[in-house]
């Protein structure tokens, strides 16, 4: 009974050890994940993935609310076709961004992590016309510099894994995934 009562001690201590500080990232946090993006530029779904590292803990606190601030970059692909009357074009987007985290614990709930996400990079898209043959139809430019912003959350299942909801403008206007620390 005392080994019993000695691991159940050790079990409770290290939950709580864990979760003492809320969800918030910290320092030297690293996370990976993949997303499905829904609404991803033209296309319907879109896939895709990042990772963070957490950079600085207490970073423009609000007040009494916690905050840190985490780099990392992230990636996504999506395909669709748009055209008429026999004139068709194939869209690509390989997109590529760096992100800039701000984690503030606003709901103070140990399990959820709440963020906003500033992301600049590339759209290495690319246009294949896919119609009548015989027209000398010039193949329209695409592609370019992006950038984006979102809101998010991560839900913890477990302190290595994660659910995570994203809102805003990128790689799809909403982007679903699960998010694994490391």
């Amino acid at each position: 009974m005392k080994k019993i009562s000695t691991v159940l001690f050790i079990v409770v201590f290290a939950s709580t050890m864990i979760f003492a500080q809320g969800a918030l990232p910290q320092k030297g946090d690293k996370f990976v994940g993949g997303r499905i993006g829904l609404g991803s530029y033209g296309a319907g779904v879109g896939f895709g993935g990042g990772l963070e590292y957490v950079m600085q803990n207490d970073f423009l606190n609000l007040g009494d609310i916690p905050a840190s601030l985490g780099l990392g970059a992230s990636f996504g692909y999506s395909s669709y076709k748009s055209g008429y009357y026999g004139y068709n074009w194939k869209y690509t987007n390989i997109i590529i961004m760096g992100d800039v985290f701000y984690h503030a614990d606003v709901l103070k709930n140990e399990k959820i992590d709440t963020y906003v996400k500033f992301s600049l990079g590339y759209n290495a898209g690319k246009v294949k016309y896919d119609g009548i043959e015989g027209y000398d139809y010039r193949t329209p430019t695409y592609g370019g510099v992006v950038t984006g912003s979102a809101i998010g959350a991560r839900y913890f299942f477990t302190p290595a894994l994660a659910a995570v909801a994203e809102l805003g403008y990128g790689f799809g206007i909403l982007r679903l995934g699960l998010d694994l620390a490391l």
